[in-house]
C-alpha cells in the first residue's frame, strides 16, 4: 500500500522561489547604472578620439595648401567644416564609414572651433546609437 507519511517532497517552495528572484532583481538595480555608465564612457572616448583624427587631418589638408582660401576653416573665404569633410573624404584621408555622424558636419558639429572642443572632450552624449550617436558641445567660453 501506498504510505503518504514517507514521501518526500522535492523542489524548492514559493518563498525560497521568491527570496532569488528578489536577490536577483537587486543585483540587477544595482549593475545595470554601472554598464550603463561605462557604455557612456566608451562612446565618448570613441567619439573624442575620432575628433581627434579630424583636426589631424585638417590640419594636414590644410599644411599643404598655399592660400587660406584653400584651407579648411571657419574665417570667411575658407572652406567650411561640412564641405571640409567631404573633401578630406574624397582625398581619401578619412574613411567615410569611421566618422560618426555627430561630427560629419550634417548633424551636431558644424564647425572647427565646435571639433576642437570635441577633441579635447568637452562635450557630453546625449543619446548613444553607435555610429548615430547625439552629443552636446560643452558651451562654457574659455
Amino acid at each position: 500500500m501506498y504510505d503518504i507519511k514517507n514521501k518526500k517532497k522535492s523542489g524548492f517552495t514559493l518563498i525560497e522561489v521568491i527570496v532569488v528572484i528578489a536577490i536577483l532583481a537587486i543585483l540587477g538595480a544595482i549593475l545595470v547604472p554601472n554598464v550603463l555608465g561605462y557604455r557612456q564612457k566608451a562612446e565618448k572616448s570613441n567619439i573624442q578620439t575620432s575628433a581627434k583624427t579630424i583636426v589631424s587631418s585638417i590640419e594636414t589638408y590644410n599644411a599643404d595648401k598655399d592660400k587660406s582660401t584653400d584651407e579648411i576653416s571657419d574665417a570667411s573665404g575658407a572652406i567650411g567644416y561640412a564641405d571640409g569633410i567631404s573633401d578630406l573624404v574624397s582625398a581619401k584621408m578619412l574613411d567615410q564609414s569611421k566618422i560618426p555622424k555627430c561630427l560629419d558636419g550634417t548633424d551636431g558639429i558644424t564647425s572647427v572651433a565646435d571639433l576642437q572642443k570635441v577633441a579635447n572632450g568637452d562635450f557630453s552624449v546625449t543619446a548613444i546609437n553607435g555610429t548615430e550617436s547625439t552629443i552636446a558641445v560643452d558651451s562654457a567660453e574659455e
